[in-house]
């Protein structure tokens, strides 16, 4: 009789966390419609100001100048590498976060370059990164708190005003690429120097044609990008939220079976026991 209580209480629990699950299956698919239109919205934006780049570089005047051809050249040296780390601020996501932490942090480990300093985006980065060496505390952020403009504008400005001072040479952003649904892939891509693809470049009138202007349509490029990367984080976050519950609400209805089962067996030779016991009395008292 104990076997099965204790039995019928985890049934009890398993019910209730089947149920729990499930609704947060529910509730993720709604975040990443909603996440999704959002991202869209955004890289669509992002690809309009991108193809404008191709022909501001096409210009013969701006070819040969300095400052802006930095913005799209490798330097021959690498002095120092800002790393920008996206993850998640909460859990319950399978290996999410332990991915891209590990990939990050062995590029920091390894240090290929002179030194690195990073900056991160997500609780779980933060919560990881924020007692190592070269961790810039005052432009990181929760993902949540990222979204905003302002914050994004903060950071553009801290990476365009040391990359002109040549405080870093190379920007690299690591976060979940979105595809598809159920599919997101670990990307570390360049934010600067940018890469040009002069194929695409379109014929645009441009009005005023100066070195200002050239450099704001670059730093809205690399703005929006950072914006697009962490919308593509959140919406990859929710696909694998989607997934995670998905895969601990069949696990949970697989355990149940067996408790039920188990259960049931138990009950029967139990009952079996007694049978077994009043028919040996009776045979007794006869």
């Amino acid at each position: 009789m104990i076997g099965l209580k204790i039995i019928k209480k985890r049934i009890s629990s398993v019910t209730s966390i089947e149920k729990m699950t499930k609704a947060m299956k529910l509730i993720s698919a709604v975040k990443l419609r909603k996440s999704t239109i959002n991202y869209n919205n955004i890289t669509s934006y992002y690809d309009s100001i991108y193809n404008i780049l191709p022909y501001f570089f096409s210009i013969k005047s701006n070819i040969k100048n300095k400052i802006l051809n930095r913005y799209i050249i490798d330097a021959c040296k690498k002095n120092r590498l800002l790393l920008i780390i996206i993850t998640s601020d909460k859990g319950l996501l399978g290996n999410f976060n332990n991915k891209i932490i590990t990939y990050a942090n062995n590029i920091i480990t390894n240090d290929m370059h002179d030194n690195i300093d990073y900056l991160c985006i997500g609780n779980k980065a933060i919560s990881f990164f924020k007692n190592k060496k070269n961790y810039l505390y005052e432009y990181s952020s929760k993902l949540d708190t990222a979204i905003n403009i302002d914050f994004i504008s903060k950071i553009t400005l801290y990476i365009t005003k040391c990359f002109d001072l040549k405080k870093y040479d190379d920007v690299k952003v690591i976060y979940y690429k979105f595809v598809k649904i159920n599919q997101y892939n670990l990307m570390c891509e360049s934010l600067l120097p940018i890469k040009i693809h002069y194929k695409s470049c379109e014929n645009y009138i441009i009005e005023y044609n100066s070195i200002n202007s050239i450099i704001e349509v670059i730093n809205n490029a690399i703005k929006f990008k950072i914006l697009k990367c962490i919308y593509s984080s959140i919406v990859s976050e929710n696909t694998a939220r989607m997934i995670a519950m998905d895969q601990a609400t069949n696990n949970s209805k697989d355990l149940l079976k067996e408790l039920k089962l188990k259960y049931n067996n138990i009950r029967q030779n139990i009952v079996t026991k007694e049978i077994i016991e009043i028919i040996g009395g009776n045979i007794n008292a006869m």
